[in-house]
């Protein structure tokens, strides 16, 4: 495991990165390992973040802050890099989402711990989630190679199957349109 603070934030892709960020390789196949990785950050790292992050959506500003929880994410860039930053990674990037719940405030470390289940390990990088703006229309793309897909949104209550029409389309292919989700939609969770 390799932990670098930087003097300041990174900006790759248009995308701001925080200060802290991890390089973790294990010694055997590190692209097939599956693993519950926790990473610490500090409060005055989110602060500092959050005056530089552009038009992403602001990281928790205190430990009651549940809107800046869920607009937290982890860019993991796989494979092996050769200077430890975004664009030395040989692999692709996997943006992930911790559950609200796995992003917790530790008192006794004064430190904010996130809890991701990762596959495959390489560069972890914390970021923000990226505004929606109401006016465009936002696409997934699957992971999953195959010709049967279907994608399904979780409001809150579990997984349910969506079907063409209203705002979706594509929802059995390999990419979803949703079209101008309204801000109703912020909260939802989207899986093939």
């Amino acid at each position: 495991v390799t932990l670098t603070l930087s003097d300041t934030n990174l900006f790759y892709n248009g995308r701001t990165l925080a200060k802290r960020y991890y390089d973790i390789n294990p010694h055997n196949i590190p692209s097939f390992v599956t693993a519950k990785v926790t990473l610490y950050y500090t409060q005055e790292e989110f602060d500092w973040y959050n005056t530089q992050n552009g038009d992403h959506l602001e990281l928790p500003t205190s430990i009651t802050d549940t809107i800046g929880m869920k607009n937290l994410r982890i860019m993991q860039y796989h494979g092996v890099s050769y200077n430890g930053l975004p664009d030395g990674y040989n692999g692709k990037l996997v943006e992930l989402d911790p559950a609200k719940t796995a992003v917790q405030y530790i008192a006794n470390l004064q430190a904010w711990a996130v809890t991701i289940n990762v596959y495959g390990f390489s560069g972890f990088f914390l970021s923000s989630a990226a505004p929606v703006c109401r006016t465009s229309n936002i696409q997934f793309v699957s992971n999953i190679v195959g010709t049967n897909y279907q994608w399904q949104v979780s409001t809150g209550n579990g997984y349910t199957n969506l079907v063409n029409g209203g705002l979706y389309s594509g929802v059995t292919n390999d990419t979803i349109t949703i079209a101008s989700p309204p801000t109703t939609y912020r909260s939802y969770k989207y899986r093939c």
